[in-house]
């Protein structure tokens, strides 16, 4: 039987079980399908069977797979590849160019529980192995997925838009696919958005959505500032604008539930519109403008509320960066926002007077806890939270001293090259889009008093006394004294 070898062993939960006979083929595949639905949860094979064992498994399993003319037999072959591949080791045979081929002529079948197993265990390998990549663009696997989708099967999507994904992790092979892949996926958020998005609870596509606003990061990288210092083309911001409508959409919907189910989505809106050409971000603001503040404003609190369990202050960058990031850009290209965000974090911000170490006693919960991360050790963490106050604050240094302290904005007057002798650096007028003046020092200076005083030195401490606090806020004008910073 071509079905049942020596080598091929079954795992049946904890119990080994060998068939020895040939010829058995109905219970060599009902012992397969069992070992499928016995592991749809499992990651590791190699730890309890052995690396030989299941190398042995996995070379049967591709000769059967292709020796068999039945689909249900190829079907539970293509499913136990698709489990034992979810880890590298044993796999090895199958990382070639023609075992990628053969995966491809299985996905072009017109069986479609045998094309999406196909199309899962391409996901596996092209994720799993380096040079799988390679292959995948010299057998054209971008247009054969492209046109896969084309029938619009949410079955199909799942592991098409993986394969796409990691192939649009390298930046190599973003350029060709933006064309073909950009505007298919577009169409196929699209096709998803029916009147059923948006209701409680969400419909089961919705995590479709999800891995299509990943694969769109992915491409739009070139649009936008991580991209580079190449300015987008006009073609691009084009392209960029189609999607907008969708990022509002998500933005703006609700079901009126707590917590938001569709908030995994919009904190993906905000990775995607970090991409926005610098040319495209008043274009956000077109339609529903005020929903769309009061989203990032949300999505900013809850990704504060995540940062709270964060252990350390990169866990803390990486909840906060992609919205800080976004809020920044917006607020430096679409000056209308300022005032309101501004208004939202300080509303009391108008009756402070003169600059202090620390900033306002009263201050709102959210301010406050962004305050904290202005002399944060996490440096990407730091300058975004920094540049978000100083743009928020109308590009004006005195007005961030003010609402946060000026210890706290050391870095930022330091990065801004605004630091002076004797007085926080003041700022022209608003309107005119100035930065502010302060006395000029050489970048090295500047750079030698910084590294003198540390603001993290003197944060406040949990349960402080009145006492422990004059002595600390003394300490801390004493060392910028020292610093030459007051």
């Amino acid at each position: 039987s071509i079905y049942l070898r020596h080598s091929v062993i079954h795992v049946l939960m904890d119990l080994l079980v060998r068939l020895h006979e040939d010829g058995k083929d109905e219970e060599w595949l009902t012992q397969l399908q069992k070992f499928n639905s016995d592991n749809v949860a499992s990651m590791t094979f190699v730890d309890r069977y052995g690396l030989e064992n299941k190398t042995k498994f996995v070379d049967d399993l591709y000769r059967t797979l292709q020796q068999s003319p039945k689909q249900d037999v190829q079907h539970a072959c293509l499913m136990a590849l698709r489990l034992c591949s979810r880890e590298v080791q044993g796999m090895e045979s199958l990382y070639t160019e023609y075992a990628l081929q053969v995966m491809l002529n299985l996905a072009a079948r017109d069986y479609e529980p045998i094309v999406e197993e196909a199309w899962k265990c391409i996901v596996n390998f092209v994720a799993k192995n380096k040079d799988m990549e390679g292959f995948a663009l010299r057998l054209h696997v971008v247009d054969k997925a492209v046109d896969a989708l084309k029938g619009n099967s949410t079955v199909l999507a799942f592991p098409i838009l993986r394969v796409l994904f990691h192939l649009s992790i390298n930046p190599e092979y973003v350029v060709n696919m933006i064309p073909t892949v950009l505007p298919m996926v577009t169409n196929l958020i699209v096709s998803l958005m029916t009147p059923a998005f948006g209701t409680h609870p969400p419909p089961p596509y919705t995590s479709l959505v999800g891995d299509a606003l990943k694969l769109i990061f992915n491409l739009t990288i070139p649009f936008g500032p991580l991209g580079g210092q190449k300015p987008a083309t006009l073609d691009e911001i084009v392209t960029f604008k189609r999607l907008l409508p969708i990022y509002r959409r998500i933005l703006c919907v609700s079901d009126g539930t707590s917590p938001d189910p569709y908030y995994a989505l919009k904190t993906l809106v905000i990775n995607c519109l970090i991409n926005t050409p610098n040319k495209a971000f008043k274009d956000i603001f077109d339609e529903n403008e005020r929903e769309i503040l009061l989203s990032f404003q949300s999505i900013l609190e809850g990704q504060l509320e995540a940062a709270k369990g964060a252990k350390s202050d990169s866990e803390v960058a990486g909840f906060m960066t992609p919205i800080l990031t976004l809020f920044t850009l917006i607020a430096e290209h679409v000056p209308q926002v300022r005032a309101p965000a501004k208004h939202w974090l300080f509303p009391k911000g108008d009756a402070q007077q003169g600059v202090t170490v620390e900033g306002p006693a009263e201050q709102t919960l959210i301010a406050k806890q962004l305050i904290s991360y202005m002399t944060s050790f996490d440096i990407t963490l730091k300058h975004f939270v920094n540049e978000f106050f100083y743009m928020i604050c109308d590009e004006n240094a005195e007005e961030v001293c003010k609402l946060t302290g000026f210890g706290n904005a050391a870095s930022l007057l330091v990065t801004r090259g605004l630091l002076s002798l004797g007085k926080p650096a003041s700022s022209s007028s608003s309107s005119e889009g100035s930065s502010g003046s302060g006395i000029e020092l050489p970048p090295s200076e500047i750079r030698e008093r910084l590294a003198r005083f540390n603001p993290a030195d003197y944060q406040a401490k949990p349960d402080e006394t009145e006492d422990e606090r004059d002595e600390r806020l003394a300490r801390a004008f004493e060392a910028m004294m020292d610093a030459g910073i007051i």
